[in-house]
């Protein structure tokens, strides 16, 4: 009888014991704006998009953005497998690419999707997808099935929009509509990335990482590896967490982000150390040629750029009977254009960082030539307030992505803008 009543006694303390346990992570949680944890979760599991601000160039050197390409720049490497396929954009170095479709077909509407990360991201997370299951009532798209072909990749800026079009099309690939959704990375990767490496500001980014001396990418490649195992770590046990039942306990869930914490410190500190890596010796092949003009002269001339590059890709769909609509993605260093509740800015914006300031300047300019592209009977759309009253949570890191509701949000207003057509 002792022993049984021992027993109870013990378990009604285990009881309690795990119940102010819970109670305490679950304050804890909140006091440290981690009470919501699907944003976290979210940005641990997500593919690196090669773009984040105090990302070093020499991290794109391998990996997503890895393998030089003779006519865009960089592709990503595809997997062993997809190379033994019949040919598809995979192959061609672009993920979730798509096949590679050659003939036009009456029950077939070929979309395809070009632009940076946010572009990738996009794809992935299956807005496209989104896109047409909205659109299935338009005439042009009835009883037709949609095959998404995607060669958008993180860090692309135009020309390398127009360059892959040409390319693909070239190949002899058949599209029905092309969608650029960009200007983000034109106006801000040129001056925080290329001009801090003394780098022509029209060149792809980071290249000197890519065409870096062999004694150099030693040191590099170390880290980088590093960088890659930790990375894929925080991945593994947001995954191992999230497919737990124990998901469900605060106390889990307390020691699980103590966790992710330190491995995003851990993550940082070898950035930095990354950063402290530079290629020994650059040339022409490395710098391109001499740009000696300063930040706020070059900005006309990287929207000038875009503005052309974005005429020159709609001439290009028009000669080939393609749909050609472009989409001026959101940002939110953009004053106004999203309500930023504490948790999502802790998320969303740093104060220090290097892109700010060139959203801030460019992004003017760039609407306004947006606005040009329109008046000239091109669809070219502003997405630049489409959060203007959304109080959700919609961005994921302090660049420029969207979590999945973000991407929700953004497949319906590109649904709706490719429902009206263009406006002028």
């Amino acid at each position: 009888m002792q022993r049984a009543r021992f027993a109870v006694f013990a378990g009604i303390t285990l009881v309690l014991v795990i119940a102010a346990l819970e109670l305490g992570s679950a304050l804890v949680l909140r006091v440290a704006g981690e009470a919501d944890l699907e944003a976290r979760l979210h940005a641990a599991l997500m593919v690196p998009s090669g773009e984040a601000p105090a990302l070093p160039g020499a991290e794109r050197i391998i990996g997503e953005n890895g393998v030089l390409h003779p006519y865009l720049g960089y592709v990503q490497r595809p997997e062993a497998a997809e190379r033994s396929l019949p040919l598809s954009v995979e192959q061609l170095g672009f993920p979730n690419g798509g096949p590679f479709v050659r003939e036009a077909d009456p029950a077939v509407i070929v979309i395809g999707i070009f632009g940076g990360s946010v572009a990738q991201q996009f794809v992935g997370e299956a807005g496209p997808q989104r896109i047409y299951a909205q659109l299935r009532d338009v005439p042009e798209l009835t009883n037709r099935r949609a095959v998404i072909v995607s060669a958008a990749l993180g860090g692309y800026k135009q020309p390398q929009q127009l360059l892959a079009l040409s390319y693909l099309l070239s190949l002899g690939l058949h599209l029905d509509w092309v969608i650029s959704l960009d200007g983000f990375n034109e106006v801000v990767l040129p001056l925080v990335e290329n001009a801090k490496q003394g780098v022509f500001p029209f060149f792809p980014v980071n290249w000197p990482w890519r065409v870096a001396p062999l004694d150099t990418a030693t040191d590099v490649r170390s880290v980088i590896g590093e960088i890659a195992y930790r990375r894929e770590l925080r991945a593994w046990v947001a995954r191992a967490w999230t497919e737990s039942p124990l998901s469900s306990s605060r106390l889990a869930s307390l020691a699980w982000v103590i966790f992710d914490r330190h491995a995003i410190d851990s993550i940082e500190a070898l950035r930095a150390r990354l950063a402290s890596l530079r290629p020994k010796s650059l040339d022409y092949l490395g710098t391109g040629p001499p740009w000696s003009l300063n930040a706020s002269q070059t900005l006309p001339e990287l929207v000038a750029g875009w503005k052309r590059s974005t005429l020159l890709m709609d001439a290009l769909c028009r000669a080939n009977g393609i749909r050609f609509v472009g989409f001026v993605q959101p940002n939110q260093y953009l004053v106004g254009t999203k309500p930023m509740s504490d948790e999502e800015r802790r998320i969303a914006i740093r104060e220090d960082n290097p892109y700010a300031a060139a959203v801030v300047n460019g992004y003017p300019q760039l609407l306004e030539a947006a606005a040009q592209l329109r008046t000239a009977g091109i669809e070219e759309h502003d997405l630049t307030r489409i959060f203007e009253e959304t109080k959700e949570i919609v961005y994921a890191d302090s660049c420029c992505h969207l979590n999945a509701r973000g991407n929700e949000i953004l497949a319906g207003v590109m649904a709706a803008q490719l429902r009206a057509g263009p406006s002028r």
